[in-house]
């Protein structure tokens, strides 16, 4: 298992980010819809007065679109010592979100030869436990192409204001 490590430097960049892309999408206006708390939502969203009402959690969610979702890119492959790196880099950061009730995509590049792109979502310890399995599970390609590089020819849009590059 990945051992504890401080998150990366860039975590509160990203944080920021989020904050700074949800208010440029109209996340501070008075304007909201109402829907039901799903796992990974932020508690301050959470509207306790309809809520109390309703007997059931709800959140304002924003007319402007939904909230970005941070995205962990990294690339899996490469040399053990890299890849437990990585691993303790990105268990940190997905900790990190988690304690502030932010779910982050995680999108990497590995497969046999380390040119085929992934996607997970990982809203808790749980999902972190599922995606470790998943990954340990087959071998590591010695090298291969930049995640980021591969997540354009797949046509994936990703914010660089809510995307943290992990190079282990």
């Amino acid at each position: 298992w990945p051992r504890p490590a401080d998150p990366p430097v860039g975590i509160e960049a990203l944080a920021a980010g989020l904050e700074e892309t949800d208010r440029n999408r109209g996340g501070g206006s008075e304007e909201y819809s109402l829907r039901d708390y799903q796992p990974g939502d932020p508690l301050r969203s959470i509207h306790w007065k309809v809520s109390s009402k309703l007997d059931r959690l709800t959140i304002r969610q924003p007319e402007g679109g939904e909230r970005p979702e941070p995205v962990l890119l990294f690339e899996l492959w490469g040399t053990m010592e890299r890849l437990n790196r990585l691993l303790d880099q990105l268990g940190a950061c997905c900790e990190w979100l988690w304690e502030r009730g932010i779910a982050c995509r995680l999108i990497w590049a590995g497969g046999p030869e380390g040119r085929q792109i992934f996607e997970y979502r990982a809203e808790s310890p749980e999902d972190w436990q599922a995606f470790l399995w998943q990954v340990c599970a087959q071998p590591a390609a010695p090298d291969g192409l930049a995640a980021s590089l591969l997540a354009a020819e797949e046509g994936r849009r990703l914010d660089e204001n809510c995307t943290l590059y992990l190079d282990g």
